[in-house]
């Protein structure tokens, strides 16, 4: 468990342990955030976020792939 500090703004800042662990979480990434009781809540990553959900997906099977000489050839087929 990490503590963290709520600034005078009422801001909280995710600690890199935890941010690392939660998949398609990066500035900018929408989270919804729920209240279970007085003391305690959940940030989750909201699914909505495609970019944020398929990020990444391809790099793999695409590592190969030389993207000029594909649009290259799309160009001589036209």
């Amino acid at each position: 468990m990490k503590q963290i500090i709520v600034g005078s703004k009422n801001q909280i800042v995710i600690p890199k342990e935890v941010r690392e662990k939660i998949k398609g979480l990066r500035s900018g990434t929408k989270v919804s955030i729920y209240s279970l009781d007085q003391d305690s809540f959940v940030v989750k990553v909201d699914k909505s976020d495609w970019v944020g959900r398929t990020y990444g997906k391809l790099k793999d099977s695409l590592k190969h792939v030389d993207a000029l000489d594909s649009i290259k050839k799309m160009r001589e087929e036209w």
